[in-house]
């Protein structure tokens, strides 16, 4: 999904992200909430952590990302050091879209789901905000809840999600 904006470098844009485009989030929630259409949120509290001294379980540090990409995708390999060195992020790697797909098929990954509704802040006829509101009424909007500790307990498991990302008779493509 794309945003309203005119960024599109992958590496340093984003794409669905409310702070960064909210009138385009709040167009496409508007269109789920209309046409009831269940849509699971993940908020970044749940992939980046707390803090660098609190990561997000999830996280994958250098061991971890070359455990799992340097055979399968040396690209993405590659691309992951180069980040980290760009950033200076030097503890862990936040693969923060990996996550999020993972949820879409495992929702047991996050122990709570709680569904939510959304309103729109506007300055003058900009929308400059979306705000997230826990509900009691029935709504298509779901959005997950970071509890660290269950998240520690089910690190094998996306981890396990993660390798399966990956063909198992051949590696992806290298760069050229």
């Amino acid at each position: 999904m794309g945003t309203l904006t005119n960024d599109r470098n992958i590496r340093e844009g984003v794409q669905f992200n409310v702070g960064k485009d909210p009138k385009s989030a709040n167009n496409f929630l508007n269109k789920i909430t209309a046409d009831w259409i269940r849509t699971m949120l993940v908020p970044t509290e749940c992939c980046k952590g707390k803090d660098e001294k609190n990561p997000c379980p999830y996280a994958l540090d250098p061991k971890g990302y070359q455990d799992l990409l340097e055979s399968k995708s040396p690209l993405l390999y590659k691309m992951v050091g180069l980040w980290m060195q760009e950033t200076g992020q030097k503890a862990s790697y936040n693969p923060f879209d990996w996550i999020t797909a993972i949820a879409a098929e495992k929702e047991t990954i996050f122990k709570r789901w709680v569904p939510v509704t959304h309103e729109q802040c506007q300055s003058g006829k900009s929308v400059t905000n979306v705000v997230f509101t826990r509900t009691q009424q029935a709504s298509p909007i779901f959005m997950a809840k970071p509890d660290y500790n269950y998240m520690s307990e089910k690190t094998d498991e996306v981890r396990e999600e993660m390798r399966r990302t990956f063909p198992k008779e051949r590696s992806l493509p290298t760069e050229n």
